[in-house]
C-alpha cells in the first residue's frame, strides 16, 4: 500500500501517459542505461519462477499510472528485466475513443460495463502473450484500478497460477496533491485534452465518484 506521503508532489506533475517508448517498455534514455545490473542464470525453469504481473488497485487520480512507470524504471535499470506497462486506459481509448462521459464508468450501465469487461480481457491476454513470450524473467504491470474483491480475484483467475501476481494500492489522502493533480487534468488524460477546464473537472470527479462506490480497499481484505 503507498500512503500519499510517498508519492507527494510528484503525483500532482506527473504525465499520466508518458512517451510512447516508454509505454511501450524501452528504456526513456539510452544515458540512463546501467551497465552493471543484477543478472540471472538462464535455466529451464525459468518462466515457472520469473513471470511476474504486478497490478496496480486505487481510485483514478491516485498515481497509479505515475508509481508504474517508476517501478518499471527501477526494474529495468537495476535488474536488467524484460518489464512492461499495460494501461487500461490507452487500451479502452483504442476501442472507444477519448471522447467518452462519466456514464462509461457507471456499473448502473450494464451495457457500457459489458464493453469494459471485453476491453479488460483484451488487456489481460496481451499481458500473458508478453509473460509466456520466452522463458526469460519477464515483468508485466497491469496498470487500471483493479478496486473491487471481485476484480482481483477475477485477475488471479484470468493470469493464471503459473504468473505470480502482486497487489500494489496506491492511497493518496493529501487534498493538495488530488487538487494539484486535478489542475493539470487537461495536460495529464488525453480525454479531456482541449476540453474547458471546469467540464473537464466535473466530469473527472463524476468518474471517480462511480469507482468509489465500489472501491474494496486491500487493507483488511481476505482476497487480494
Amino acid at each position: 500500500m503507498i500512503e500519499s506521503q510517498e508519492v507527494k508532489a510528484n503525483a500532482g506533475k506527473r504525465h499520466s501517459y508518458e512517451s510512447e517508448s516508454e509505454a511501450k517498455g524501452s528504456c526513456s534514455s539510452s544515458s540512463l542505461r546501467n551497465e552493471y545490473p543484477h543478472s540471472f542464470n538462464d535455466p529451464e525453469d525459468y518462466f515457472c519462477e520469473e513471470a511476474y504481473c504486478l497490478c496496480m488497485v486505487g481510485l483514478p487520480g491516485m498515481g497509479k499510472t505515475f508509481v508504474a512507470h517508476r517501478l518499471a524504471r527501477w526494474l529495468r535499470f537495476f535488474h536488467d528485466v524484460n518489464v512492461k506497462v499495460f494501461n487500461l486506459g490507452n487500451e479502452r481509448r483504442k476501442i472507444v475513443g477519448t471522447k467518452i462521459k462519466h456514464t462509461f464508468f457507471d456499473s448502473k450501465v450494464k451495457a457500457n460495463i459489458a464493453i469494459y469487461d471485453k476491453i479488460r480481457s483484451q488487456a489481460l491476454d496481451k499481458i500473458k502473450s508478453f509473460l509466456v513470450a520466452d522463458r526469460k524473467p519477464r515483468i508485466a504491470i497491469y496498470d487500471a484500478c483493479s478496486h473491487t474483491k471481485e476484480t482481483r480475484k477475477w485477475l488471479i483467475e484470468k493470469i493464471g497460477p503459473k504468473i505470480k501476481i502482486i497487489f500494489i494500492e496506491c492511497i493518496v489522502n493529501d487534498p493538495m496533491i488530488l487538487k494539484n493533480y486535478l489542475g493539470e487534468l487537461r495536460n495529464s488524460m488525453p480525454d479531456y485534452e482541449g476540453m474547458d477546464f471546469n467540464e473537464a473537472l466535473e466530469d473527472y470527479q463524476k468518474r471517480i465518484q462511480h469507482f468509489r462506490r465500489l472501491y474494496e480497499p486491500m487493507h483488511n481484505s481476505a482476497l487480494r
